[in-house]
This record gives C-alpha cells, structure tokens and sequence, in this order.
C-alpha cells in the first residue's frame, strides 16, 4: 500500500515530538527561525540601500516597509521592525549578527534597536540573549544611555571634559571607564553616537474583539499638557453633571472617570468645527444593513447592544441599492455626494486600495474612467486612494482599470505598464532540511532581573566617579567613610567591562 503523501495533501508534523525530544526540538527551531529572520534582515539592509531605491520604487510602493510586506507576504509590524534594524546595521553589529547566528530572535533585538547607543551594543547583546523579551525591554527601558556626572566642586574638571563629548581619539587613558547608568534626572549634556532619538508616539486602533484601544508614549512635558487638559474636561463634566446635586440633597452625585474626559474633549474638538463640508468630512459614520448590523467605516462589526442603543435616536441616511449595487447620482454631477462618499470609504475599509499600501489617513475618491472623459460619480467608478498614489496617477505612473465594486476586476499598473499583484509573496516549498546556523541557541534563563546590579561602561566619556552613578554597587571608601567607591563591587560582580 502506496504511503506517500500526493501533492496537495496534509503531510501531517515532520518530527517526531514526544517528552524526550521537545526540549531539542525547541532549541533547534528557535535557532533556525532566528538565523532565517537575520537572513530575511540581511535582505533588508541590502533593500533601504539608496543604490537599490530603484527596485522597490519603480513598484509604485510607498516605502520599503510596504513593498518588504507585499513582497514576502509578512505585516506591516514585522516590516517596520525589520527596515528599524536593517538601518541602524552598522551601529549594532553584534547584536544583528547574534540574530544571523540564531542566538536572538527579533523580538529580543528590536528593544536594542530602538534605544542602546551603538556604543553598548556589545554590552547589551551578551546579556540580551539569556533574558526574556520583557526583561529586555524593562531594562533598556530604565537605564539611562545619555547619564553624565553631575558637576560640583570636587569634579569640575571631569565634568566639563563630559560636556565637550570627547571624540574616540581624545578619550583619557589611564583612569576608569565611564559607564552608563538606571534612569535618573539627570538631562544629558551631550549626544551619544549611535543613540537612537525618543520620539512621541500615538497609537489606536480596533482589537480583534472589537473594543477601540489608544496608547501614548509621549515626552513629559507634553504628557503633563495632556494630563491637565483632563483634570480640565473631567471637572467641567462633573459640574455639568452634578449641577442639580448642589440643591438636592437625595439625587447621588455622578462619578466622572478620565473616559468622560476623554470623550468630553473629543466632543470639543468637533464641535469648534463650524463649515458644513468640513464637519461631514469628520462625522462618526455607522452602517446599518437590512439584518440590523451596525459597522463602522473600517468594516468592525458593533456589539447588538450598541447598535440598538445608537439606531434609537440616530440621524439615518438611506442608500438606495439596485441589484445589490448602492444607486449614486451618475452623471448628473461631477461632486461626489457626502452620502456616496461614505459608501465608498465603508466599502474600502478606509485604506489605500492600492496593492501594498496601507494608509488610512488623507484619503481621496478617485474617478477611474475621468469625469472629463464621461466618467459617471457611481460607486463601480471610485475608488479610495491616499493623497501619493493619487498623485502619481495623474502623473501617469499609476494605471487604474476595471470596476471598483468589484475588487478581482480592478487593476492597478505600475509606470511601466505591468500589473500590481495583491501579494508578490512567491514562497518556495523546502526541499530540504534549513542550512546549519553559526550559533548555539540557548532559551533565556527566566530568572528575576535585578537591573539595579547591571551597568554599562560608555567608552566614549571621561572617567567619572561611579559613587554617583551607581550608588546601589558602591563599597566602602577608604578616603572618606561616609562615602563609598563603587569600583570595588563592580570590578567583582563586572570583571569583563571594569
């Protein structure tokens, strides 16, 4: 009787996995996997490379992020964390090499990427690869890559040598190494090589569970703004809530949490907006269809009991639909209808229908076939498009055929006239067991971190007095009692970077 698996059919797992082989097993996996994200890094160095600009732009795609996605099929995530590593590639060396090796994984480096100096690269790896993905970015996190001494009268010398950012050649020989410190108050005097820059970030979105998120990683000052204007909105919807409560002593006051707030402020924003074309443009927009399901403009489904709540006392707009088809306005007019518009960007999901492209933000409906050319404003004839690709149609570098209600019928063409493929994944199936890695993959330890133990020697900075730096290693100061020489337990506990 003939086993072979044929073509096409389930195979079923290709090792043998039971107690005795899992341990190696996971170790082996872990390895490759890391070592084949180094390779596919490695492409992506040679990818932002300005000479290869011309392979990845002559595609009509935005950024090497997007055509890296549309190209090996990955999401837009892992292509930003791979174009972050690929251009810092000559800063963290090891780092990226201990991926190549199958030592790191991507998510262990990523941490390393986004803020160590090229300078601790080194440092950094070697402790890197026995952590957890949490304990690295806890301590990347809470240590400060920019510490410089604090300048007194006992080392006014070594301090002003620290403000000057010594170049590599001028660093003093001689005395101790200079370090980098745990998170303090301390502004840096000057920028570190390789040291990559904190920017404020904003993130929100629709979870698979279909609750609406936000995060913010935002500079202090900005966060305290933030923070105030809400004690601001909180109190002023308390007041307005609770304004009866004041005469009657029976009514129970009304708790106001940083959500009403939240809200409050959103609510002030909008309604400062006072022209007509401006505040549809930025009107909440639901979808109601015959079954009584409530979708938003990105497709998310609403919960039935928000949908009922909404639908009892909501301004409805009817589309009127033949054969399945929304009806629009033909043409009878070259403006495109609120009322179709919204049709359009809910059919699109609100993003970009060029291939590869995910923007979701300054989008524009486009007539396919030209209103000047006897295009009609109907639905089969829009298309959503961002702000570039919009552009560059009308530059006659972005072709646009077929019916947009439809998407297997809407082809987009490149400048050169060949068609835009909604993946250009074209993965090869293995023949073969993955080629050997250079290293030996070894699980992190999963034990507690004490990060205030742990310390980085900056080689670009002047000796400093590690007292200061690093109060929690000091040892007994033999010139002064009262103070403490941190040398002592550091050369003991960090023989290799003392």
């Amino acid at each position: 009787m003939d086993t072979t698996p044929k073509p096409g059919e389930p195979s079923g797992p290709v090792d043998v996995i039971d107690e005795s082989t899992f341990q190696e097993l996971c170790d082996d996996v872990a390895g490759h996997v890391n070592a084949q994200m180094g390779r596919l890094l490695d492409l992506t160095i040679w990818l932002i490379d300005p000479e290869n600009e011309r392979f990845w732009a002559a595609h009509d795609v935005w950024r090497p992020q997007q055509f890296l996605a549309w190209r090996c099929g990955i999401g837009p995530s892992l292509a930003n964390n791979l174009v972050a590593a690929a251009e810092r590639a000559d800063e963290l060396p090891t780092s990226l090499d201990a991926m190549r090796s199958g030592e790191l994984s991507l998510d262990q480096l990523m941490p390393i990427v986004r803020r160590i100096p090229a300078w601790a690269d080194e440092q950094v790896v070697s402790l890197a690869k026995k952590l957890t993905v949490s304990q690295v970015r806890r301590l990347v996190r809470n240590t400060d890559w920019h510490w410089t001494p604090p300048a007194d009268d006992d080392a006014a010398d070594e301090s002003t040598a620290v403000t000057s950012c010594l170049d590599a050649d001028d660093t003093p020989t001689g005395g101790e190494a200079p370090t980098g410190s745990k998170a303090t108050s301390a502004e840096p005097a000057c920028s570190t090589s390789g040291a990559s820059e904190l920017r404020n970030r904003v993130a929100f979105g629709t979870g698979a569970d279909g609750r609406w998120w936000l995060h913010a990683d935002l500079d202090p000052d900005v966060g305290l703004l933030i923070e105030n204007a809400l004690d601001e909105a909180r109190d002023a919807v308390f007041q307005r809530e609770n304004r009866a409560a004041h005469d009657d002593a029976e009514r129970v006051f009304r708790p106001v949490s940083d959500t009403d707030a939240l809200f409050e402020l959103a609510q002030r924003s909008l309604d400062t907006v006072t022209e007509p074309a401006r505040r549809n443009r930025y009107r909440v927009n639901l979808h109601l269809d015959l079954h009584g399901s409530l979708r938003t403009d990105h497709g998310d489904r609403l919960p039935d009991s928000i949908a009922r709540h909404l639908t009892c006392d909501g301004s409805i707009d009817p589309v009127f639909a033949a054969a399945g088809k929304p009806v629009s306005v033909g043409r009878t007019q070259r403006t495109i209808p609120d009322r179709t518009r919204r049709t359009v960007l809910q059919r699109d999901r609100r993003c970009c229908q060029v291939p590869g492209c995910t923007t979701t933000r300054g989008l524009d409906l486009h007539h396919i076939i030209h209103w000047a050319d006897g295009g009609r404003t109907d639905t089969p004839n829009l298309v959503v498009l961002c702000a570039r690709h919009h552009r560059m149609h009308h530059r006659h570098r972005l072709g646009i055929t077929g019916n947009a209600d439809d998407p297997n019928r809407l082809v987009f063409t490149d400048a050169r006239g060949h068609p835009i493929r909604a993946s250009g994944a074209t993965p090869h199936p293995p023949n073969g067991p993955p080629r050997p890695i250079r290293g030996n993959y070894r699980h992190p330890l999963g034990e507690r971190l004490e990060s205030r133990w742990v310390s980085f020697v900056n080689p670009r900075v002047p000796a400093i007095r590690r007292r200061d730096q690093y109060p929690d290693l000091a040892g007994p100061d033999p010139s002064n009692p009262e103070r403490t020489d941190p040398s002592v337990h550091h050369a003991e506990r960090y023989p290799d970077v003392s």
